[in-house]
């Protein structure tokens, strides 16, 4: 089981819900959750088991880092599972390239360019006397495996830029990558965070950096310190969770916009009942198309027997900080919906699927603790799919993402026939194919990126009703304009297959 401090140093590693499709009771029956329709699978045994989520590229195929080759490799996996390294991290003099990429659930960045982003933990030219090995670079990376170096981290003195990335990047509405440092910054507090309390920064496709937020600006660092990873809003602003400071100390969650106005929607302080983040918060948040957010934290809520512990909430939050827990973990006897929840996917049906590093089954090799669930929110309340059972399927799931074409498809960090994990799939009748804008935001007369599967021989696309000029350039990706006279809503492709929707409305900006 992956093992987990603090929250002062957690980020080193070391309904009401949602409106539910009649659908979903067919398709995964209450009295039967684990329903033969839905179809599991392993894709893939791994060899090592440090590896981060999946992005999905322009091509359908997936890629990702793992710590292969002692320093981290990055790899291109296709749907049916066939992995194949495209770069070795460590291939420069003194690692100037960077080593060590982070672990799922952080994931490389789409860019508009069809490359990704990413960031690696060590390596690169930072502070020698703060971090031996380097602290670790900011990159991007062609589907054919060139790396270039965009940003050094640590490279500020005294780590005033921030150090420790874990979380990635996400791609904002103007073009630019965000992300977060959980230690380093402008500020220090020897309560909260001796290490540093975080920032937030931009960082530009050619590498221009900015820090945008020093986390503990505000007294008692009420704004929280230590951020995890970030989502982009359909506001435009960036929301996260603060794995410190707070009220309590135990974390917040926070909204902060492009200019830097940080926003606390809530300080976890309710006892624990409302969550914690004293054992780290490593999920990013998710949001559903009504504006509101979901998340996860791998503490607090009901009391775990097993590791006398509480050991994690389900929650809902409004962008204007109404906070709710949706479901608490370890309900069931014996931790059968399964504790520490570890990521969230809002998929096209209306659902959000999630996982948990341990729980449910108690099968041989995860007695007590049990292997990690795959689960589903329902009207009836959460609903487990999978038990992983570790020998064949892996254990300690820790990554999870929709595809375009439907199923999801996720990370094991153990377990398998290697026993370093696994990449799976699951399949269901409600999790049907969708189109993803790229980006998400974009003004009139800017080019949108729409990534899908059986896009060949298109007829139509309509940003909102709107129809648009555009270029089918392969199976799974067109190129369109957004047209004048659009507004803000779904993204709509007529295929010889059907037609196909964005999950999350495009955002036209003025």
């Amino acid at each position: 089981m992956r093992n987990r401090t603090h929250n002062s140093s957690g980020w080193r590693r070391g309904i009401g819900l949602l409106s539910i499709a009649t659908a979903m009771a067919v398709a995964l029956p209450a009295q039967d959750a684990r329903s033969s329709a839905a179809v599991f699978s392993v894709l893939a045994n791994l060899t090592d088991g440090s590896y981060s989520g999946l992005a999905q590229g322009t091509d359908g195929n997936f890629y990702g880092t793992n710590g292969s080759n002692f320093y981290g490799t990055a790899y291109q996996m296709t749907p049916a599972g066939t992995l194949t390294t495209i770069y070795n991290f460590c291939s420069q003099p003194n690692c100037a390239d960077g080593s060590f990429p982070p672990q799922a659930p952080a994931a490389l960045a789409l860019g508009v360019d069809g490359n990704f982003y990413g960031t690696t933990t060590a390596g690169g030219a930072g502070d020698p006397s703060i971090c031996f090995i380097g602290c670790g670079t900011i990159y991007q990376l062609t589907p054919s495996g060139a790396l270039t170096v965009l940003y050094t981290i640590c490279s500020q003195p005294n780590c005033a830029d921030g150090m420790g990335n874990g979380s990635g990047l996400v791609l904002g509405p103007d073009g630019n990558f965000y992300g977060t440092m959980p230690g380093g910054g402008a500020n220090n507090n020897s309560t909260h965070c001796p290490y540093g309390c975080g920032t937030v920064f931009q960082i530009t496709p050619a590498g221009a950096f900015t820090t945008i937020y020093n986390f503990c600006s505000q007294t008692n660092c009420s704004d929280g310190a230590n951020p995890g990873p970030l989502t982009v809003g359909l506001d435009g602003n960036l929301y996260g969770i603060a794995s410190g400071g707070g009220t309590l100390g135990i974390g917040v969650v926070f909204k902060l916009s492009l200019s830097a106005t940080l926003t606390v929607l809530h300080s976890f302080e309710s006892g624990n009942a409302d969550g914690a983040c004293w054992t780290g918060c490593l999920a990013g948040l998710v949001q559903a198309p009504n504006g509101n957010l979901y998340g996860v934290t791998a503490s607090g809520g009901r009391f775990n027997p097993y590791l006398n512990q509480p050991d994690g909430v389900m929650f809902q939050v409004t962008s204007s900080g109404t906070y709710n827990v949706v479901h608490t973990f370890c309900s069931l006897p014996h931790c059968a919906d399964g504790y520490q929840p570890e990521a969230l996917v809002y998929v096209n049906a209306g659902l959000l699927f999630g996982i948990t590093i341990v729980g449910g089954s108690t099968a041989s090799p995860c007695t007590i603790y049990g292997c990690g669930t795959l689960f589903v929110t329902s009207a009836k309340g959460l609903l487990p799919i999978h038990y992983f059972s570790g020998a064949t399927d892996g254990f300690n799931p820790v990554a999870l993402i929709q595809a375009t074409s439907g199923p999801l498809y996720g990370v094991t960090e153990a377990g398998g026939s290697s026993g370093q994990g696994t990449i799976y799939s699951l399949s269901a009748p409600v999790l049907k194919p969708f189109i993803q804008p790229v980006p998400s935001f974009g003004r009139v007369a800017a080019q949108v990126m729409i990534l899908g599967n059986n896009l060949t021989g298109a007829t139509s696309v309509t940003f909102n009703g709107t129809a648009a000029a555009f270029t089918v350039l392969s199976d799974t990706e067109i190129t369109a304009t957004v047209p004048a006279g659009a507004s803000s809503g779904k993204v709509q492709v007529v295929a010889p297959t059907g037609t196909l929707s964005s999950n999350l409305s495009f955002q036209v900006l003025p």
